[in-house]
């Protein structure tokens, strides 16, 4: 079920950069990195900055019967903008490619991992609204349910 959630959900971003691209739209005029417009966009950022860290997130490929489907050419304005904003991505992607592993290598596992926290920090936002939404119609005015 995950896998094709994850699918689904990259095949919509595919989609969505590439309407953008076709539109010759940008956002702000500019592409935005991949935790803007997300619900918790700083605990996102924080999360996704902190993949640049470990060099095992970029040498290490999907596991095997995941489905992720991915184009770097798709991705590039995305890649582009998070190298602007983190500087160990910038020196992670020196040091490996393409010494150790190719650019679209690079980026697809990059990806894959930064799909990954979005469709959790999704998962998250969607539980606690409905927690809070449940909580709400459980219990009366006063308290009492």
């Amino acid at each position: 079920m995950k896998q094709s959630i994850l699918g689904e959900f990259n095949r919509e971003q595919e989609a969505f950069i590439k309407e953008k691209q076709q539109a010759g739209e940008k956002i702000d005029g500019t592409t935005p990195a991949p935790w803007v417009g997300y619900p918790n966009e700083e605990a996102l950022k924080e999360q996704i900055l902190s993949l640049s860290t470990d060099r095992r997130n970029f040498v290490r490929s999907p596991p095997a019967g995941v489905e992720f489907q991915f184009d770097l050419e798709s991705f590039m304005p995305v890649a582009q903008a998070t190298l602007a904003q983190d500087p160990n991505l910038q020196q992670m992607r020196f040091e490996l490619v393409p010494k150790v592993i190719s650019e679209d290598n690079f980026w697809r596992n990059y990806f894959y991992r930064v799909g990954l926290i979005r469709q959790s920090s999704e998962l998250t936002s969607m539980a606690e609204e409905s927690s809070m939404s449940a909580g709400a119609t459980e219990s009366g005015p006063d308290g009492t349910g």
